[in-house]
């Protein structure tokens, strides 16, 4: 996460009175709840991170 990301995240929880870990917390719960198959997920962002994760171990 750059820099610029994590201050628009920290202002995001600050504007909506949460806390960073209540919100992760949701996102988490979320993510947990859709579909396990990859090509289903909604998060470009995710996806590229398994993909890389998936990558590196072979």
């Amino acid at each position: 996460m750059s820099d610029e990301q994590l201050r628009k995240l920290q202002a995001l929880v600050q504007e909506n009175g949460i806390s960073l870990e209540d919100l992760l917390r949701a996102r988490i719960e979320d993510w947990l709840s859709q579909p396990t198959s990859e090509s289903d997920w909604e998060c470009p962002s995710l996806r590229l991170c398994l993909r890389n994760s998936r990558q590196s171990r072979q």
